[in-house]
């Protein structure tokens, strides 16, 4: 199966443009101009922290899954970070030029073009200058919106409106050189994270080019997801209803009598899109079904009983996602934290928060060429909250640069637990270990500041709705 692009793009050229230098976590850029093809890579605690050695401190796995943003658009300037506030913009018909990148709310109106076409439209084979509307088409209200719309994706958000996401990387782990294993939208990262595939897929589904309103078994039969054909597609694709053999962590997980859960909107409604099991029929149409829990916000009065894997997706206005118009989204992760947090489950339990795929958004950082030709996705960031999470100093954050492909959090899942592996991508990639140190005393538990609004008890109280989320 395919999981990554093969890229037949003047291999060497690319080498060149997607290896980077060897920098500590401590003494990575804070910003500025930094090589747009650089990679930070941190293997500081690789050895001494085995994913192998979380078996013995970590019972508990959480995978909280947001969605659609960079290392560069939401942690642009965090203390130790390697962020740029410029990018790389290829006009039509001229040679790449500096653009500064301008903060913006993170309500915003406009979503960008995430596509798998856009991807590789965006990468410009490793150039990393082609996030402009000439290939990511975006959506916007008005033409005089601020940035412009043709350069919208150059853009950062204000810190102020994500000050919980930056108090948990301050008070517990970043990682920022963690690259999206696909180079699709949210349908292929969300089943790349149980399944480390994606059946061959690479967008969302849609109807007649229309994105549907639901994916899986549960999509309108004329629903077909395109599959990939190198940096395009071939459609219409294939009914986003994978059948067997399409082994994920769940039955890793049935194997050793392991209980899991899987927190989601229900399917129809608003995120329910990202419903990932919905699109795996033996789960959808067997008992498993019933590990999967709507809705989501039942995670915050259950957290004190969380099963050895849980997964938690947002719904639309809770998800970061562009477009949205929300702010809640921040509020919404830090009360799921805190409800953990502050639970009995806190001692022996690993938080992974992370960002689906890059969401169109600017990023500097050009994704490697392994060895077999292949390439995934931009960074997104990942926050690792744990009792052993890799933090000592929050006036100035140990941020890990470790490469790793967002299957690894499938692979750390595996080796925790002894699960054995799916033989996907997540046995490619190497376990996200090294923003945890399981040598260290277990630290007590740092409440996330947050919306005196948005609490527990908003989210317990809001409405779901039925708007489109994922419309690229």
């Amino acid at each position: 199966m395919h999981l990554r692009i093969f890229v037949c793009l003047a291999f060497a050229a690319l080498c060149a443009c997607g290896m980077g230098g060897s920098q500590s976590s401590q003494s990575a850029p804070a910003g500025g101009p930094v090589p747009a093809a650089q990679v930070l890579r941190n293997a500081e605690n690789a050895d001494s922290n085995p994913a192998g050695a979380a078996g013995s401190a970590i019972q508990h796995i959480v995978v909280i899954i947001q969605e659609n943003r960079s290392v560069d658009n939401l942690f642009q300037g965090f203390p130790n970070a390697n962020t740029q506030n410029f990018g790389l913009l290829k006009r039509p018909g001229a040679a790449p030029t500096t653009i500064p990148l301008q903060m913006i709310p993170l309500a915003v109106t406009c979503d960008i073009d995430h596509a798998h076409t856009s991807w590789a439209g965006d990468w410009d084979n490793g150039g990393m200058d082609g996030f402009n509307a000439a290939t990511a088409p975006i959506s916007c209200p008005s033409p005089n919106a601020t940035p412009h719309p043709a350069d919208y994706a150059y853009s950062y958000v204000n810190p102020s409106d994500v000050a919980p996401y930056w108090a948990m990387a301050r008070n517990y782990t970043l990682m920022d050189a963690v690259f999206e294993d696909p180079t699709s939208p949210s349908f292929q990262s969300h089943q790349h994270l149980i399944a480390g595939q994606s059946d061959n897929t690479s967008e969302n589904p849609k109807i007649n080019g229309v994105v549907a309103k639901i994916w899986g078994c549960d999509s309108p039969a004329a629903a077909r997801a395109a599959l990939y054909n190198g940096l395009g597609d071939t459609e219409p694709g294939i009914f986003p209803c994978f059948g067997s053999p399409y082994p994920t962590v769940a039955d890793l997980l049935d194997a050793k009598a392991l209980k899991w859960k899987y927190y989601a909107p229900t399917i129809g409604t608003t995120g329910g899109i990202w419903s990932a099991f919905d699109a795996v029929s033996n789960v959808r149409y067997g008992p498993d079904w019933a590990n999967v829990i709507t809705p989501q916000t039942r995670i915050l009065k259950e957290a004190a009983n969380i099963p050895s894997v849980t997964y938690v997706v947002p719904s639309f206005p809770d998800s970061d996602h562009a477009g949205s118009n929300s702010t809640t989204g921040p509020a919404w992760v830090a009360s799921v934290v805190n409800a953990i947090g502050t639970s009995s489950r806190w001692k022996n339990t690993a938080i992974f928060v992370l960002w689906d795929d890059w969401g169109g958004w600017y990023d500097h950082v050009a994704p490697t060429v392994t060895q077999n030709d292949t390439i995934g996705g931009f960074r997104v960031p990942v926050i690792c909250i744990s009792p052993y999470s890799e933090q000592t100093n929050p006036a100035s954050p140990v941020v890990d640069h470790t490469q790793h492909g967002t299957d690894g959090i499938l692979t750390f899942i595996e080796q925790t637990f002894n699960l054995g592996s799916l033989n996907m991508q997540d046995s490619k990639e190497t376990a996200l270990d090294e923003c945890f140190n399981f040598k260290q005393k277990p630290k007590a538990f740092v409440p996330i500041p947050s919306s005196a609004i948005y609490n527990k008890q908003y989210f317990l109280n809001e409405h779901a709705s039925n708007v489109a989320p994922d419309d690229d």
